[in-house]
Parts: structure tokens; C-alpha cells; sequence
């Protein structure tokens, strides 16, 4: 097989991901890599209404994976069963899900000492870990965990990534650029109509992140319908929901002013990618998916919306963070 380093061809690999974006990553990095042996673990949270695109994306494209729901978990376990030496045919292991803590330890469990840890996108976290603005979503016990099993079977946390999003220097890591080519192809113009796409949020995040009532963000949505409508009268607009968004808010909306509400059985880039209809702008707030969208639909303008706040947080700084980095590629930044 010849030397094995964290980005080396064919090395048989590990892949740990929670998230339909992280299945995506999954599948360019196997295809990038020419990784022929390889397992996914899925590790799906219990109700989490996201889990069948995750595993209707696996099966589309014929990947091998184990579906596994968190249960019971013992650190106290872990922290015995990491002292005892291992040696398998997996020496690296790719993790999607950053903060999923249990899941890095059941899967560090089956690969090599020595192995190396290459961590993947875990949406738009990883633009603010090379920003250095991060918010760390684990415990500080979740750390320690993850340092003492890393520190025993001689693994490498938090150093090696391949990403989607190039550009950011920053000594600590070492960041391959992820080629997403392998998977999403470049959109065409089509003969239908162009239409308008908003992506949606989950609200109520989105307003605790701005500290805006969630009334308040409500209305600015409904602004930004009458606003489309308005500068868009000749296209149909149409609203994709958040995977986990449980509000019926945005569909009245869309029957209010005559919308398309359109839920995706899978990610939202593969269901514009197989779309019939052209796109003529693309709306969001701040979601992965822009950044995405913008590399496939180079001729569609794409929006990314931030709000203002009176109530400055290190969660602001994080989202206006990634809005910059956007800004900077050519996805124009509106303040509602």
C-alpha cells in the first residue's frame, strides 16, 4: 500500500457522521481518496428527523454503512477499554460529527493505535475553528474523554481536516482541500422557468443566536416573501425547509403568497442538482448549503441574510465570522 498519512490514497478508513451534509462529505472524501475498504458508522440521534436523508443518501449511492442510535454511554468503560492495545486493518478515521463525543469513542475503539483522526465538515463549524471563533459545543468532560483515549492509543484529535472551505491559514491544522466535484457536478441552465430558492432555518435557533424574538424573526420572514415576490414577479418561489424544522409557519406562509413548499427526501444539493427548473437566486441564513450552491449554480445569485442585534455575542462574532468568509466568495451579504 506504500507509506500511510493522513490524506494517502486507498488507506482503509473509518467514517463517523451524524448529518446528511456529513454523509456528502463522506462520499467525496471516498471517492477523492480511492478508499475501497471502508465502513460508515451512522451514528443517528433517537427522533431526529433528519436521520432518512442520511440514510436515503447512503443507499442512492450504494454505500456501505451501520445505522446506530445513541443509548447508554460509560466513560468509565472507554476509559478502560482505550489502555488496551489494538491493531486493525483501519488505520485512519474520518469524523463528520465534531461534538458527538460517544460516537468518536466507539468508532476509536475498532481503528489502529496510531491511527490518524481526519475530521471532516461538520457544516459551517469548520469555518469558525480555522477562524479561531468557535463556540466548543462539547463538555469540558467530552474533551477530556477524547485527550486521554487519543493520548493512550497514540491518536492525533483536532489536527488534520479536509474541507471544503480553503483559504484560512491557521497553524494548528493541517487542512486539505475536499474536492466536492467527486460528487456535486456543476447545474446547467434548464428549459423550465427559473425559480427563486429560500433555504430555510429553524427559526427559533436563529433567534436565539441574534437574541430576537421569535415573533420578531417571524415577521422578517414574511418581509422577505413580500419582498421576493415583489423583485421576482415573473418566477416562482419556492421554500425548502430546514430537516429539522418542525414549524408549520413557513408553509402558511407559502399559501399565503402563493409559494412552493417543497420538502427534500435527501440533501438539498442533490434535489436541485436533479431539479427540472433553472435557478435564478438562492436565499438563506447562513446555511451550509450556500456555499455549496454557489460552486454548482455559478450564474444564480446567492444571498446570505443576517439580522442586526442589539445584544452583541460570541455567537454573533461566530456567524458574522462565516458570513465574511462568504462575502469573500462571492455570496452577497444582506443585513434585514
Amino acid at each position: 500500500m506504500g507509506q500511510i498519512s493522513p490524506f494517502s490514497l486507498g488507506t482503509p478508513s473509518l467514517f463517523l457522521i451524524s448529518t446528511p451534509f456529513q454523509a456528502l462529505c463522506a462520499l467525496a472524501t471516498i471517492r477523492q481518496l480511492k478508499i475501497v475498504d471502508y465502513k460508515i458508522i451512522a451514528h443517528l440521534p433517537k427522533n431526529e428527523i433528519r436521520n432518512a436523508q442520511v440514510t436515503n443518501f447512503l443507499e442512492e449511492n450504494h454505500l456501505m454503512y451501520y445505522k446506530y442510535t445513541p443509548g447508554f454511554f460509560s466513560e468509565k468503560f472507554y476509559r478502560r477499554y482505550c489502555k488496551i492495545k489494538k491493531q486493525t486493518k483501519y488505520k485512519r478515521m474520518f469524523v463528520g460529527n465534531h461534538n458527538d463525543v460517544p460516537g468518536f469513542c466507539r468508532v476509536c475503539s475498532c481503528v489502529s493505535d496510531n491511527a490518524y483522526i481526519v475530521y471532516l465538515d461538520d457544516g459551517v463549524q469548520s469555518i469558525s475553528l480555522f477562524k479561531g471563533v468557535l463556540i466548543e459545543r462539547k463538555t469540558q468532560e467530552g474533551i477530556d474523554l477524547i485527550n486521554e483515549i487519543s493520548y493512550k492509543r497514540k491518536l492525533k484529535p483536532l489536527k488534520y481536516f479536509l474541507s471544503i472551505y480553503d483559504g484560512i491559514a491557521n497553524s494548528k491544522y493541517i487542512i486539505e482541500k475536499l474536492d466536492m466535484s467527486f460528487v456535486l457536478k456543476t447545474g446547467i441552465r434548464k428549459n423550465d422557468k427559473e425559480k427563486v430558492i429560500i433555504i430555510g432555518s429553524v427559526l427559533s435557533e436563529i433567534a436565539q443566536i441574534y437574541n430576537i424574538e421569535l415573533n420578531v424573526l417571524e415577521g422578517k420572514l414574511e418581509e422577505l416573501f413580500i419582498l421576493l415576490k415583489k423583485e421576482y414577479p415573473d418566477n416562482d418561489i419556492v421554500y425548502i425547509p430546514h430537516g429539522r424544522d418542525k414549524s408549520d409557519y413557513a408553509f402558511r406562509l407559502c399559501e399565503k403568497y402563493n409559494c412552493v413548499f417543497k420538502k427534500c427526501d435527501s440533501m438539498v444539493e442533490i434535489e436541485l442538482l436533479k431539479a427540472s427548473f433553472s435557478l435564478k437566486a438562492i436565499y438563506g441564513y447562513t446555511s451550509s448549503a450556500l456555499f455549496s450552491l454557489k460552486a454548482m449554480f455559478p450564474y444564480a445569485k446567492v444571498v446570505n441574510i443576517i439580522f442586526k442585534s442589539d445584544a452583541p455575542s460570541s455567537k454573533i462574532v461566530e456567524r458574522l465570522s462565516i458570513s465574511d468568509y462568504y462575502k469573500d466568495h462571492g455570496i452577497e451579504m444582506v443585513v434585514q
